[in-house]
């Protein structure tokens, strides 16, 4: 498809419009360049606006004040032209001389003429003699004059003026303690251990249900099966260790109360095949030199719910002897042993030699053995163990000659809960505290099992066992076999009242101040009234956090408690604290001021005591104590006359002008037995030696005490209770160290001199001469002297001044004739000089600048006028493109829908 005439027109203006704008282009570049031709121009004509010339201020009597074209002869003949009438030849100046001094060196460029009046010539240097000669060989005696001069005499022979001073050295207060606080955290209280937090032993851990007994004990028994009996007294229970296995073989016998066996002969069971349930009662007092409750028991017994106290057990070489069973085959259950037993084979707290079950039963046992098998629960063991808790001691009674280094295992087996273990057995959810020595003081077996004999058949989980009851256990692997945990220890936190103050409020009170949380000496009342309920409110949030009844705080409420504390006490008590404990105390601040309880100090503070090891209690002992002492102030002043001293010479200084007289009348207006005029008089005594060394510079408010003849009562400013300290007054009169300086008194003597006269005119002269001819010089128009400066008739030239001046050649200046300085001066400073425009230069630039301006301004009309007609040319063209591309989009769009 070919191209549309509406396209073909729309290139065409285009291309026209690209013609245009670079004409438009072109025509700006000839307009900028016409700005650049103005420029020229006028920095042209503003150069000819700049050109100027010095003038002079001359004067005669006929022509009065004019200005002149300067010359460098004109300005040091005093600006009067020689030749003129007035200059007489007397030298007599109307102004003081100009000279000029070349920039570059210093020198001063001076004329012939000049030089030769005052005696210089070109072979000349410069004068070295002294300003003194100089004048004497110009004027010899002349130019004097006679001064009258009144001047102090040597100021070492003046008097002093004892009516005033200077100066003083006053005695100031002998001490000045300010009183402070001190503080005491040794009396921190610390966690202390409590009691062992394991069972009970003397109790039972299962809720019994108690089971009647329908028959007698005393009844005949013989043959009856599925009877229950009931055991209620020491006799029946002796009557009842007398029944043979088939008479107990399916029979239930029952403790129906306590029984005391004080007094009685005791044997044992043999072969007990029934059930034996106390019923959750005690046998006390059981006393034997065979057997414990029973000496044997058939796999069909069932032992369960009874308590035993106070057992004593010797018997000797017995085999197995325990406080229930010697020999179990059946199941032990819920009973617990308390008592001593002695012996020479297999023994334990529950049973000697265990074949069948023993579970949830405790035992408190002390145990004397000299041969081996020796357990907590169980000297011989071949079957489980379960949920038992045992503590007491094993001590072998037998000599095995000095302690040795590895311990004969193969004699002594003893264990916290079993002595020997053999078979596939399992211990699960059991724990021991039992102490296990040897009579020399050796190991005599395991913590847990002494022998566990096959290890891979035994099964033990959940053990725990106090290591702080067994410290002399230095046993081997067999020893070690099985200690899977610890038990859980008592910790007491100090007391904490129902108002959560107390012992532990105390410790957490004392670290915020030592970890310097508040300022005892400058708090406001309200501001420990704060502390002091944040603090509370902080133990409060902790103590009572998932508390069920909103009094009693849960186990690990305490241990956080218990942690913080130990941390706190560690704190106080370190004098230089850790990293550690500093990070402590300051996560401690944050959360007391937060309230937070506990919040930022986090984990990292509570790992002293984890709940899976402790039990927390609170002490019911008040522990409170207080860290804040006191340290007395002490005041020590000067004796009343050596302050009557300081007073006396401090107001001489000031100007005051008291009498002594005055003074000691405002002195007795203090009472020097009464302790807040001695203070008055510490401070009055203070501003006194502070005034004498300059650290004040008024004691105006003395001065006005003494005027108004009222006594002086302002109070040192370390005093914030008068309580607070003790103030005295030093019993030695020091008054003679109180020294002062007094001003002298001037002296003067007249003298009368000859001097020249300064302010004649020709001694100015004379001393400017004297300088230039110290300085150096430049004689102009001499050749002999510079080749820089040897045109003829220089100095007379006012074109030749303009252009040194203004090309920065030289300057003018003139002399100090009092220290002989060189002083610079300018055309703007000098009422004698003025620049004026050079008009010669000035007439023709403006003529070039009318002339070119008219040109240039004529180009840019045109110019300007070409850019209009551009312009509207260029509207024309986009008006035109602008429809063209309408008609070619809409066009398009008809195509579009024709052929979709």
């Amino acid at each position: 498809m070919g191209m549309s005439s509406s396209q073909a027109r729309l290139l065409s203006l285009t291309s026209r419009q690209h013609d245009v704008e670079w004409r438009a282009q072109k025509l700006q570049a000839e307009k900028l360049q016409l700005a650049n031709d103005s420029d020229r121009v006028y920095n042209t004509y503003l150069a000819a606006l700049s050109s100027t010339k010095i003038q002079a201020r001359v004067y005669d009597q006929w022509e009065g004040d004019t200005f002149k074209d300067a010359t460098l002869a004109m300005l040091e003949n005093g600006v009067i032209p020689e030749g003129k009438p007035g200059y007489d030849g007397t030298k007599e100046y109307a102004s003081q001389p100009l000279f000029l001094q070349e920039i570059s060196t210093g020198r001063l460029m001076i004329t012939p003429e000049y030089a030769a009046s005052i005696g210089v010539t070109a072979t000349d240097d410069r004068y070295t003699g002294t300003l003194d000669d100089f004048l004497t060989n110009k004027f010899g005696d002349t130019h004097k004059i006679e001064i009258t001069e009144v001047r102090p005499t040597d100021p070492a022979t003046w008097p002093e003026d004892p009516d005033k001073v200077t100066s003083f050295n006053a005695v100031g207060n002998k001490k000045m303690q300010k009183y402070t606080l001190s503080y005491d955290y040794s009396k921190a209280v610390e966690n202390t251990a409590g009691s062992t937090a394991s069972i009970n032993y003397k109790s039972f851990q299962k809720e019994i249900t108690e089971v009647s007994a329908t028959e007698s004990i005393s009844s005949s028994i013989r043959g009856n099966t599925g009877k229950v009996y009931g055991i209620s007294s020491a006799d029946d229970l002796i009557t009842f260790s007398k029944l043979s296995k088939s008479q107990t073989a399916g029979n239930t016998f029952v403790l129906t109360q306590d029984i005391d066996m004080s007094g009685k002969s005791w044997t044992g069971m043999s072969d007990f095949a029934g059930t034996f349930n106390g019923n959750g009662h005690v046998i006390r007092n059981l006393t034997s030199n065979t057997s414990g409750l029973f000496v044997s028991t058939t796999s069909t017994s069932v032992i369960s719910n009874v308590g035993l106290e106070n057992l004593n057990i010797d018997a000797g070489t017995s085999n197995s002897v325990a406080g229930i069973a010697g020999n179990n085959r059946g199941l032990i259950s819920n009973c617990f042993v308390q008592g001593n037993l002695k012996f020479g084979g297999f023994a334990g707290g529950i049973a000697g030699n265990n074949d069948g079950r023993i579970e949830y039963c405790n035992a408190d046992i002390n145990i004397k053995y000299n041969t081996c098998c020796v357990g907590g629960i169980s000297g011989h063991n071949n079957a489980d163990i379960i949920s038992c808790n045992v503590t007491g001691t094993m001590n072998s009674t037998h000599d095995r000659g000095e302690p040795k280094e590895d311990v004969d295992y193969d004699v002594d087996w003893a264990g916290g809960l079993v002595g020997h273990n053999t078979g596939s057995t399992s211990i699960i959810d059991c724990s021991t505290g039992v102490i296990i020595r040897d009579k020399n003081g050796g190991a005599a077996g395991g913590i847990v099992i002494g022998e566990p004999g096959r290890e891979s058949d035994l099964t033990i989980e959940n053990v725990v066992y106090d290591p702080s009851l067994n410290p002399g256990n230095t046993i081997t692997n067999k020893g070690d076999w099985g200690t899977t945990g610890v038990f859980k220890e008592g910790i007491v936190i100090p007391n904490v009242n129902e108002d959560f103050t107390g012992g532990l409020y105390s410790n957490l009170y004392a670290a915020f101040l030592k970890a310097g949380g508040i300022d005892l000496q400058t708090a406001t009342e309200e501001e420990k009234a704060k502390l002091d309920q944040d603090i509370k409110n902080y133990i409060k949030s902790i103590y009572l956090d998932g508390s069920t009844d909103g009094k009693t705080p849960t186990n690990e409420a305490l241990l956080k408690l218990a942690n913080i504390n130990k941390y706190t006490t560690d704190y106080l008590k370190s004098g230089s604290p850790s990293t550690t404990l500093n990070n402590f105390a300051n996560a401690l601040l944050t959360d007391i001021n937060n309230g937070r309880g506990n919040q930022t100090l986090g984990a990292d503070y509570q790992n002293q005591y984890s709940s899976d090891r402790f039990i927390a209690s609170v002490s019911t002992t008040d522990s409170s104590w207080d860290p804040v002492g006191e340290n007395k102030g002490i005041i020590e002043i000067p004796n009343i006359k050596t302050i009557r001293q300081n007073l006396i010479s401090a107001t001489k200084m000031a100007g005051a002008g008291f009498s002594e007289d005055q003074i000691d009348v405002f002195l007795a207006k203090y009472n020097t037995g009464n302790k807040q005029d001695l203070a008055y008089l510490a401070e009055l005594n203070d501003r006194l030696y502070k005034y004498s060394q300059g650290t004040i510079n008024s004691i105006g408010e003395i001065i006005t005490c003494i005027n108004s003849n009222n006594k002086f009562q302002e109070m040192p400013s370390i005093i914030d209770d008068l309580d607070h300290y003790t103030i005295t007054m030093n019993g030695t009169d020091e008054s003679g160290r109180v020294t002062e300086t007094h001003p002298k008194l001037p002296q003067t003597e007249t003298i009368v001199k000859r001097e020249w006269d300064w302010e004649d005119p020709e001694v100015q002269q004379a001393v400017a001469e004297y300088n230039m001819l110290k300085g150096g010089f430049i004689i102009i128009g001499d050749t002999t002297v510079s080749e820089d400066y040897d045109g003829v008739g220089m100095h007379n030239s006012a074109d030749w001044l303009t252009n040194v001046i203004q090309g920065g050649i030289a300057q003018f200046v003139t002399y100090n004739h009092e220290d002989g300085t060189v002083i610079g001066t300018s055309v703007a400073n000098e009422v004698s000089l003025q620049e004026v425009q050079n008009t010669t230069y000035l007439n023709a630039a403006e003529a070039t600048y009318e002339r070119d301006m008219k040109k240039i301004n004529k180009k840019e009309t045109k110019i300007d006028t070409d850019l209009q007609k551009l312009e509207a040319e260029r509207t024309s063209i986009k008006t035109e493109q602008d429809d063209l591309k309408k008609v070619i989009q809409d066009n398009v769009d008809l195509t579009f829908k024709l052929f979709s």
